[in-house]
């Protein structure tokens, strides 16, 4: 992988397939877990704005809303 192909020093990491696939997964149940953490406390703390906080950060880190 390589940050920006059009710079001549551009960083790049080489990893596998496989691993990219799982670092990615995880990637996605951690922001996946802060939606559920932030709906909790939003939930508790500020009621009335749950549903469309929680709908907000959904659509910042693009999940799927829960069902």
């Amino acid at each position: 992988m390589v940050v920006d192909s059009e710079a001549d020093a551009s960083p790049w990491i080489e990893t596998s397939s496989d691993e990219l696939r799982r670092l990615l997964t995880a990637a996605e149940n951690n922001l996946s877990d802060f939606r559920q953490l932030a709906a909790r406390r939003t939930a508790r703390h500020l009621p009335v704005h749950a549903e469309p906080l929680t709908a907000a950060i959904s659509r910042a880190v693009t999940l799927l809303p829960e069902k």
